[in-house]
């Protein structure tokens, strides 16, 4: 341990909240958190952190194999949900004052199928840039069979 005494006198007015001391006292202490003093405690620092990186990138492969699966859960049901809009029968139905795609779809339900994957399969078939719709326009909507 290395000790340095520095005779610095300080002045105060005696607004400060702590006198100065006489001989203020700086002691350095060598190392820290993790130092190695030998060369056993130095492998196992190297040992520790080799672990916390190892644990560091299984973290990542289990977050970006997790997201690989939601994605492709995702996909497959987007593709299982095309396929039945696909093969649903269809019929015409024309807008009403006061309709909105999102009614139409939920009126028109497909089993297995959300509004939405209904709503998008309805603007695809129509060829509809964008969702608005006017009463008196025809549209081509899926049929559930029971209905």
């Amino acid at each position: 341990m290395t000790t340095c005494r520095n005779t610095l006198m300080l002045a105060t007015d005696g607004s400060s909240a702590l006198a100065p001391e006489e001989h203020p006292v700086l002691v350095l202490i060598e190392g820290g958190k993790g130092a190695a003093t030998n060369g056993d405690d130095a492998k196992k620092a190297i040992s520790n952190r080799t672990n916390s990186l190892f644990a560091c990138a299984m973290a990542v492969v289990f977050a970006v194999v997790l997201a690989t699966l939601a994605f492709g859960v995702e996909s497959s049901i987007a593709a299982s949900e095309s396929l039945t809009l696909n093969e649903a029968a269809t019929t015409n139905v024309r807008v009403m004052s006061g309709d909105s795609l999102w009614s139409i779809a939920s009126q028109h339900g497909v089993d297995g199928c959300s509004t939405q994957s209904i709503v998008d399969w309805i603007r695809d078939r129509n060829q509809l840039e964008s969702s608005n719709i006017f009463a008196g326009q025809e549209l081509i909507v899926p049929t559930s069979a029971n209905l």
